[in-house]
């Protein structure tokens, strides 16, 4: 481990911003917030984190103790969110954010995620001369619903304003028709006093108006970009993506995430005279469950078993179709789920991991588990999954919700067995939470250096 000379003969104060936190919420910008937190407090660095409980009651800032992490928990209710504006900008949150800032008074901001915050936060840090950096973790910046999924739940390709605007229209229109107390946050984003129903067959606000709100909210990411001093991107996809928007900073950084490979240390897998293929993730259409089960349907093959660990609570209508399909399939076991610790103990049964996401995966934080794991990786070629997976060196790739041609793939690794115990030894080495942390230090350091010199 490097540790670096201090030049300003203090220990570095750091602000951790992410829009939620553990363990309340558990998805991973938040696990990655909290394995960096620990990280970087193991280099003597001192660090707190700021997030929001947006299902909150009455407005409030709380000062708190996580596993022995300071934090400042700003209490909001979005289902109480009318304006669009409001959606990333909150005077009240700022006015939390200056009362962290006269508290802690940290050296450095490092913004995981400013969903359910404010943007005004970033002007605020700027007038006090802080040094400040954004990690990009999604599409929040330029997609309203942060998966360029639209709301006909199809892959948006080539997003447009046009687009974006159609999408906020339906969610509206979704909105009015809920009741007040069981309004999600991403139908409540518009004044709906504001805008008069059409009712039409395509949709129904007036369209200016819309892709007018749309184009000052992405202004406004535009200006914050420019504001701080460094923008991180996990992967080149992402970060070619929110270019073609305008959407950078003054100073750009490639810097894929670290992952925790404690829990892997002494990995053994255990012996099969099966072919264990598995889904890990949230049984949610987008993680494309159902393209693996239909293409597993065909199958047939006592060769081969899949293992299917994940919550069926998480949609249960979308669960309700994916079981009739699992009903009629050999060779299936339905696994549940783990805490996040446990992890290495779910690949320990596993020989390939498949992912068949439908929409744009960012750096999905299972592939590289699998891959501390030496387990090759079926996914769709797709985003960031094609960013990571070579095509039969460290994996296979296969079409956008293509049950055939991911048929073909998995059929191919059961007829060739040796494939997988090749491709399993060409899995990269990841980086793990120590070299992210030291990155990052490296990072804040200069930083800071150069502010000092201004």
């Amino acid at each position: 481990m490097i540790y670096f000379q201090n030049q300003f003969n203090q220990t570095m104060k750091i602000l951790i911003v992410v829009h939620t936190f553990l363990p309340k919420f558990l998805a991973g910008t938040e696990i990655y917030t909290y394995e960096l937190t620990q990280a970087l407090k193991k280099r003597n660095l001192e660090v707190r984190i700021l997030y929001t409980n947006p299902l909150g009651q009455a407005y409030s800032l709380k000062k708190l103790v996580f596993n022995k992490i300071v934090c400042y928990e700003v209490q909001k209710d979005i289902r109480k969110v009318y304006h669009f504006k409001e959606s990333y900008q909150d005077e009240r949150v700022e006015n939390f954010f200056l009362d962290v800032l006269a508290d802690y008074k940290p050296d450095l901001i490092h913004y995981q995620h400013l969903m359910f915050l404010s943007t005004n936060m970033v002007r605020i840090a700027l007038k006090r001369n802080i040094c400040q950096v954004i990690s990009v973790h999604d599409f929040w910046l330029q997609c309203l619903t942060h998966k360029r999924i639209t709301t006909d739940n199809e892959l948006c390709v080539n997003p447009t304003i046009k687009k974006c605007a159609k999408c906020q229209s339906h969610l509206i229109n979704r909105y009015l028709s809920l009741e007040s107390t069981s309004k999600p946050f991403l139908l409540t984003t518009i004044d709906k006093t504001k805008y008069k129903i059409k009712r039409s067959a395509d949709y129904y606000f007036k369209r200016q108006e819309l892709m007018k709100e749309i184009t000052d909210r992405i202004d406004e990411f535009k200006d914050i970009l420019r504001m701080v001093d460094a923008v991180t991107y996990p992967t080149k996809f992402l970060q070619k993506e929110l270019f073609l928007w305008q959407l950078k900073g003054k100073r750009n950084i490639i810097s894929t995430d670290g992952i925790q490979d404690e829990y892997f240390k002494n990995f053994k897998k255990i012996k099969s005279k099966k072919i264990r293929f598995g889904f890990i993730g949230s049984i949610v259409p987008a993680k494309g469950l159902i393209i693996l089960v239909q293409a597993w349907e065909k199958l047939n093959n006592k060769k081969a078993i899949l293992k299917i660990y994940g919550n069926f609570l998480d949609d249960p209508d979308y669960a309700k179709k994916i079981t009739k399909i699992i009903n009629q399939c050999n060779n299936i076991e339905l696994m549940g789920t783990f805490d996040q610790d446990k992890i290495a103990d779910a690949f320990k049964q596993l020989d390939v991991l498949i992912v068949p996401s439908t929409w744009y995966e960012n750096a999905p934080l299972v592939i590289r588990d699998a891959f501390l794991a030496q387990i090759p990786v079926i996914g769709t070629d797709l985003g960031g999954i094609s960013e990571l997976i070579i095509n039969n060196k460290n994996g296979l790739l296969f079409n956008n919700e293509n049950v055939d041609d991911l048929y073909d793939k998995i059929s191919y690794l059961i007829d060739h067995p040796k494939e997988i115990t090749r491709m399993g030894k060409n899995c990269p080495k990841q980086k793990n939470m120590t070299e992210n942390a030291e990155e990052m230090e490296l990072l804040y350091w200069s930083l800071l250096k150069e502010k000092n010199k201004s």
